[in-house]
């Protein structure tokens, strides 16, 4: 193999990597995705230029019982030689996603000794993500002759496992979900579910080999020890035993056969059992403790029973009412109060999926339900592609006491094939997943929040020091599109208290400076500069372009014009004003019931009332506490959650360092937004700027600290 064909140090390779050596010689890329016809998806409509097609049923079948299970030797080297592999070949594997498919078939051919095995980090979701060459052209393969060379170190069997139970330098991984471990696991066993290995997104790639080895370390997995990785078939821990490769694990077997397996023993006597008091040495090579002999019930943690797959189907069956399609879409349609529980995983999720449906992928069901409907009576339908996974769970619902629980019969398939409306989501690729896995993992945001904020459009006024903390929060947090209303320059007196400016740009226009902080902070942003007077001209048109109005600015003429341009527009208005140490923050919503800027304070001062501005001053970091305060109640707003501060002006005293409340209520004698309003149309006020006492603020009287300093 020359220099150029060798892979990355990891058995990962990426698309660039694999882009740039597809069709040189001694690599071949082997596609095991499953081929489903009802969707046009698999190797037969599409796939990586020059793969070949594996189907994995053919490698790993059901053998007594047991799925997972190897073919025997002969057979598989067989299947692989006429896909034209050989053993001295730098073999890439992917399937959907870079999950257990592939890390699968990789483990297998790492056993038997091969050259170089890699598979495709994200898959073919991350191969079509990087917008890359697809064909559905099969190529041409010439027949090979594959001969295995077994290395027994990478295997684990029952018999090694049991003669090895309770040994210091061994460590027993459970890799499926907690619920599966809680009914049983074998003893001693860890539990860290393989979910666990990669970054949250539709392309499931492995998280780093650092995160992963403190996140091994953590539960007491060190590399010092023999470790087994095993799930209920084989496939899951397959990704686990790679992943603790990357963590730079030396010594990692698969248990092949796994929980399956074990269960299906619990009844016999294993022959390895070591007698009290005898020293042994197991067939690694380490040796095994004094342990009692190994009786029936220790081969599993609870007694289990010799139930078939079919018979637990079948008596899921008899304790789960079963309902099809057509009756759900009929109670949907009659308005029904019913909770429509989607229970498959991501990359079926968003194929599509009912109207309404809550998606729970089914190693969550029982932890999230809770969450999504607490009441145990109201009704229930659980759901998956076909029907069976959603029995399980519905039975499983019923055991934590929901008495209104059905089953849909052939599930999202029956549904899709009946030509019910359906929904494909719109769903984060792979970056903004990452970017934005904090609020991922908040119910209250989650990715339908997301992918709210990333549609929402937001207009701040002014991009001075209330507006500076306020634009930098809505670009992190993925506010899609941003605007900004500013006629002025960025001066030296400025950077004492609005960050979004710097040194270099003095001089500069601030919606053009701002813009380009912004689109540093987040690319996903679209920022809109008006570098204009914003009056009656053209209030009407700017702000209507928008969902939500942030007011920063520094006068009342502009606080008043954006009021009333809100309230005839119905925006909603997040105001906010600072004077020396204090600041306040509320929400102005009269479309839905809360006062308006003018319900509090019908008309402007005279000019002269108050001194100018920029003789009282302000404490730089004021601005951005209430900026922040701002740009939390838009997101609010946005995400329809919490409480917003309508109808309350939220008061910070920043000596004092206290919050306090006042309530504000709508005036049915508001000029603008009361029963019979006198202001209908936008009004230009002289341009003056004013400021109060601080005895003023403190007793509430007249406009406050409304005057606000930037």
């Amino acid at each position: 193999m020359t220099d150029r064909m060798k892979a990355p140090s990891t058995f990962l390779v990426d698309v660039a990597w694999l882009r740039q050596r597809l069709g040189e010689p001694g690599l071949r890329v082997v596609d095991v995705r499953p081929a489903l016809e009802q969707f046009q998806s698999g190797y037969p409509w599409a796939h990586i230029p020059g793969a070949v097609y594996l189907n994995m049923q053919q490698l790993f079948t059901v053998v007594n019982g047991i799925p997972g299970k190897l073919t025997p030797q002969a057979t598989g080297e067989a299947l692989l030689g006429r896909l034209g592999l050989s053993q001295d070949d730098h073999v890439v594997v992917y399937d959907d996603s870079g999950g257990s498919l592939a890390a699968l078939l990789a483990w297998l051919l790492d056993y038997w000794g091969q050259a170089q095995v890699s598979f495709l980090d994200g898959g073919w979701q991350a191969w079509q993500e990087e917008g890359e060459t697809i064909t559905a052209e099969e190529p041409v393969v010439r027949p090979a002759t594959y001969r295995a060379r077994p290395e027994e170190g990478k295997l684990a069997t029952a018999e090694w496992i049991a003669a090895h139970l309770g040994h210091p330098t061994v460590a027993l991984v459970d890799t499926r979900t907690p619920q599966e471990f809680q009914r049983g696991h074998l003893p001693g066993a860890l539990n860290v579910p393989w979910e666990e290995n990669v970054n949250p997104g539709l392309a499931q790639r492995y998280r780093s080999g650092t995160t992963l080895h403190r996140q091994f370390a953590e539960v007491g997995i060190t590399p010092d020890k023999e470790v087994v990785v095993y799930c209920e078939t084989g496939a899951r821990s397959a990704h686990t035993y790679w992943a603790l490769r990357l963590a730079g694990y030396p010594h990692v077997r698969n248990y092949e056969g796994s929980w399956a397996e074990w269960t299906r023993r619990a009844g016999e006597k294993p022959a390895s059992a070591v007698s009290t008091g005898q020293a042994a040495v197991g067939p690694c090579g380490l040796p095994v403790a004094s342990p009692a002999p190994v009786t029936a019930v220790e081969w599993a943690v609870a007694p289990v029973g010799r139930a078939t797959r079919d018979q637990i189907l079948a008596q899921a069956r008899a304790r789960v009412p079963e309902i099809d399609a057509y009756e759900v879409k009929e109670r949907l349609d009659a308005r029904e109060k019913l909770t429509v529980v989607d229970i498959r995983e991501r990359d079926e999720w968003v194929q599509g999926h009912l109207p309404g449906a809550h998606f729970v992928p089914r190693g969550f069901l029982e932890l999230r339900i809770e969450e999504i409907q607490p009441q145990r009576d109201v009704p229930i339908i659980v759901y998956c592609a076909g029907g069976v996974r959603s029995l399980l769970g519905a039975r499983d619902l019923q055991a934590m006491g929901y008495s209104n629980v059905f089953s849909m019969a052939g599930g999202f398939s029956q549904w899709k094939n009946a030509g019910l409306p359906f929904i494909v989501p719109a769903v984060l690729n792979e970056e903004r997943r990452t970017r934005y896995s904090r609020h991922l993992l908040i119910p209250e945001v989650g990715e339908a929040g997301q992918l709210a904020l990333l549609g929402a459009k937001a207009l701040l006024i002014g991009a001075g020091g209330l507006g500076s903390p306020a634009a930098l929060y809505l670009a992190a947090a993925g506010v899609g599109a941003i605007g900004i209303v500013d006629f002025d320059a960025v001066d030296l007196s400025n950077l004492q208290r609005q960050i979004l400016h710097g040194q270099s740009d003095i001089g500069r226009h601030k919606v053009e400076s701002a813009a380009d902080r912004l689109r540093e902070i987040n690319p996903d942003v679209k920022v809109i500069p008006h570098r204009v007077l914003l009056d009656s001209s053209n209030a009407l048109d700017i702000i209507g372009q928008y969902d939500i109005v942030l007011n920063g600015s520094d006068n009342f003429p502009t606080r008043y014009l954006v009021n009333d341009a809100c309230v005839l527009l119905g925006k909603p208005l997040v105001d906010a004003s600072i004077f020396i140490f204090e600041g306040q923050v509320t929400v102005y919503d009269p479309a839905h019931g809360g006062p308006c800027y003018r319900c509090l304070y019908p008309d402007p001062p005279p000019p002269g009332e108050v001194p100018s501005c920029a003789e009282a001053g302000v404490l730089g970091v004021l601005p951005g506490i209430v900026g922040s305060l701002q740009a939390m109640e838009a997101i609010k707003f946005i995400l329809r959650i919490g409480e917003p501060l309508v109808g309350r002006l939220l008061m910070f005293d920043g000596l004092e360092m206290t919050f306090r409340t006042l309530k504000a209520r709508r005036a049915a004698a508001c000029p603008v937004c009361g029963d019979q309003p006198t202001v209908t149309e936008l009004i230009d006020y002289d341009q003056f700027c004013g400021l109060p006492s601080r005895h003023a603020i403190v007793e509430g009287n007249g406009h406050g600290i409304n005057a606000l300093a930037r």
